[in-house]
């Protein structure tokens, strides 16, 4: 397998058309058919379906594509950078998957903020998800640097088995205390901490984790609100919304600087949970982090000790 043959892969999916691919890369379709054989050989995988209707992606070649992309990106990346031997240390890159939280948006600001205006290309990706199982997969499958998630501490040793399974590395590990978010204008807004018996009658926002649902970070809280009020989102900004304009409660890992200087939204301490909520930063164990993402780091550990 070489990068050549994964391009000519990736170009016959792309055209929908083996002469359409051979003709891009100023070759003949016999060539470019020979190679995707011998691609298919070294895979051991069937990646087409040959038919009269031409070359369909059988399953297990769609998953294949999927994979091979990110790989073709980077180096069409890498190949616009080092057009201009000096480019490398002008580029901000960095990508990132991250379990919905205000956490990873505060560093990020602070990322680009410190470092945006001295580079001289930008290339940025900040992929969220609700889910932490979502947010790792992603993050393996795109081949992206860092990922942010949260857990219930009570799952320490199940999550870290996970990690482990994944090839995951623990950059930074920060425990909070839970946070209750609310509405300034709620009738508990004026309360300086809160129990989970206070929030009863209240509507609970929540992510929708349809993944693995028990890896809410939340566990107790889960229990007493599950069979009750609760509206379940995908997005952040939905949240910011709700909170704006509705007295439904969303239970965070911590205070953020983002929220904090919101006018329209509060924030409290939760007591009386016997775990407590953990964020963790991860990089792949198979990877040396680049200074960019060693940059971040450096900053996800600043803002979390600060929490």
């Amino acid at each position: 397998m070489n990068i050549q043959q994964l391009k000519l892969f990736s170009d016959v999916v792309r055209f929908g058309s083996v002469n359409k691919a051979a003709q891009a890369n100023y070759t003949s379709p016999s060539t470019l058919s020979r190679s995707i054989r011998e691609l298919e050989k070294t895979t051991r995988i069937v990646l087409f379906r040959r038919g009269r209707d031409g070359m369909q992606l059988t399953h297990q070649g769609e998953e294949f594509y999927m994979m091979v992309q990110p790989i073709l990106n980077d180096l069409q990346q890498l190949e616009r950078v080092y057009a201009d031997e000096n480019s490398i240390r002008d580029l901000l890159r960095l990508t990132m998957c991250v379990q919905q939280n205000s956490i990873a948006m505060e560093c990020l600001i602070e990322f680009y903020n410190r470092y945006g205006a001295e580079a001289r290309y930008v290339d940025i990706v900040m992929a969220a998800y609700s889910s932490l199982v979502e947010t790792i997969d992603t993050m393996m499958k795109k081949r992206f640097m860092l990922a942010i998630v949260q857990y219930n501490s009570v799952q320490e040793n199940e999550i870290y088995d996970y990690f482990h399974h994944k090839h995951l590395q623990v950059l930074v590990r920060k425990s909070t205390q839970a946070h209750v978010v609310m509405n300034a204008e709620h009738p508990l807004a004026g309360r300086d901490s809160l129990t989970l018996e206070d929030l009863d009658g209240y509507t609970r926002i929540c992510y929708m984790d349809e993944t693995v649902p028990d890896l809410n970070y939340y566990t107790e809280a889960d229990e007493y609100a599950s069979a009750r009020r609760r509206i379940l989102i995908k997005e952040r900004g939905q949240l910011i919304d709700l909170l704006e304009y509705t007295d439904a409660y969303f239970l965070g890992t911590g205070p953020s600087k983002l929220i904090n200087e919101n006018p329209r939204i509060r924030t409290i301490p939760l007591f009386g949970l016997e775990n407590e909520p953990v964020t963790v930063l991860l990089g792949q164990q198979n990877y040396t982090l680049s200074r960019n993402a060693q940059r971040f780091a450096d900053i996800f550990r600043q803002v979390t000790e600060s929490i």
